[in-house]
């Protein structure tokens, strides 16, 4: 179980911009990215359970 866990556990980057606000935008992305699929999979659970 704490392999699946370190898989997907959200883990700090060490990536380094020349500018704060890339850094600001690509974790906004990343973070709209991931609430797009979650919201995708209810909808998809929803909709299931409806037919």
């Amino acid at each position: 179980m704490k392999k699946i866990f370190d898989e997907f556990a959200v883990e700090q980057d060490d990536v380094s911009y020349k500018f704060r606000l890339g850094k600001r935008i690509a974790t906004a992305l990343s973070g709209f990215i991931a609430g797009l699929i979650v919201a995708s999979m209810v909808w998809i659970a929803y909709l299931s359970f409806q037919i």
